[in-house]
């Protein structure tokens, strides 16, 4: 479940929220500008970011996948193992990931998920803001979410059903091949680096809190 929620949100957020009634937008930092304003911002800001990162003589090294545990160990969420290949990671295109993570009690509903996105730009990673509900945002009721992505059959077949309640047990995917369609994604989205920060929360209480960093490539 905890490897389906990350790669959801690094992956097919865009594609699966915008419209839905229970998103809601997290904080935004400066007041001076409004959400309009902060969109162009970011159009202007990336596209400059791509069009100098498709340019350069030298090929620079991007960030291999990592993950880190931003939680603690008696978070109800605790991931043992997580690999995603191959680095850049590309959309559309077929992605390899293997996964061990154990769900410590049954979890009926989380009740928020709280992202944080950064991207790498000019060597240095600038948050990118809630707009439109897409971005750094929180996303209230994430198990209503799940019911707009389909869960792949690979999954169920090893007890992963993408959807609450979240059973108590140790989940096991083995190494697996998934196709990642050719999606609309947006702006902010392009070639790059990403670092994502996701934790889940049940009221107060912090069910699992999970650092990612990633590289991704757009065809076309």
């Amino acid at each position: 479940m905890i490897t389906f929620a990350i790669l959801a949100s690094i992956l097919t957020l865009s594609h699966c929220l915008p419209e839905h009634p229970l998103v809601v937008e997290g904080e935004k930092n400066g007041d001076d500008y409004n959400a309009k304003e902060i969109s162009e911002m970011l159009k202007q800001l990336m596209g400059r970011a791509a069009f100098e990162e498709n340019h350069v003589e030298v090929e620079q090294a991007r960030l291999g996948f990592s993950w880190d545990n931003c939680g603690s160990k008696s978070d109800m969420i605790q991931v043992k193992s997580l690999s995603v290949s191959p680095n850049p990671i590309t959309i559309p295109g077929v992605v390899n990931v293997s996964a061990d993570a154990v769900i410590t009690e049954d979890i009926a509903a989380p009740g928020a998920l709280d992202l944080v996105i950064e991207k790498k730009l000019f060597g240095e990673f600038f948050k990118i803001p809630c707009v439109d509900n897409l971005g750094s945002c929180t996303y209230e009721n994430p198990c209503t979410l799940l019911k707009n992505i389909t869960c792949p059959e690979v999954f169920k077949q090893h007890g992963i059903n993408c959807r609450c309640p979240i059973k108590k047990n140790e989940y096991k995917l083995p190494l697996t091949a998934l196709k990642l369609p050719d999606i609309k994604l947006p702006s902010f989205v392009e070639n790059g680096d990403y670092k994502i920060k996701a934790t889940l929360m049940r009221g107060s209480t912090r069910l699992g809190c999970y650092d990612i960093q990633a590289s991704l490539k757009t065809k076309g």
